[in-house]
């Protein structure tokens, strides 16, 4: 999904809230923008809203695009903190 094509950011944040918890927060988002002109600020309220973690990669040809996607494999693998 683009953030610059979501019309309803609201109601998209909602359901990225409920998708996430119902899976007792085993499930989380890993949000992406790529570009100078993405809508950053989406992204990040997206993976915030789903309990993960937000990449913004302003020069998608560089290799911080292979760095910011093997990061967040890594945590993606690695669960959160538990029995707390």
């Amino acid at each position: 999904m683009l953030g610059s094509m979501v019309n309803n950011e609201e109601e998209t944040l909602e359901l990225i809230r409920e998708s996430c918890s119902e899976y007792n927060d085993d499930v989380k988002l890993f949000a992406f923008a790529f570009g100078a002109d993405s809508d950053s600020k989406f992204v990040k309220a997206a993976a915030k809203a789903g309990q993960g973690e937000s990449f913004i990669i302003k020069d998608y040809q560089s290799k911080q695009l292979k760095i910011e996607v093997i990061q967040a494999l890594f945590r993606a693998s690695n669960p959160g903190l538990q029995g707390f």
